[in-house]
């Protein structure tokens, strides 16, 4: 199956209280997955897919290291796509 993905990311490196402000946060950007990938086979639910999508740009190489500090992925929207 494959879905279209929505996600901003956002600059770390300003204040806590300029977090979200449109001078942290890119604008929207979309990818389309597909659960046939490896990364994504194991996704039953499209909340099984946000995850996936946001840990292999946030958490590269450990669920405990943050891949780029200075930035976070961060999905808005998930879209399940018409097969064919």
């Amino acid at each position: 199956m494959k879905f279209l993905i929505s996600f901003v990311v956002f600059d770390t490196t300003v204040a806590t209280v300029l977090l979200g402000n449109h001078c942290s946060m890119s604008a929207v950007q979309h990818e389309i997955i597909s659960t046939k990938a490896a990364e994504y086979s194991a996704c039953g639910s499209v909340r099984d897919v946000e995850a996936a999508f946001e840990g292999i740009y946030n958490y590269v190489h450990s669920d405990d290291d943050v891949t780029r500090p200075e930035s976070k992925v961060k999905v808005i929207k998930v879209e399940a796509l018409p097969k064919g």
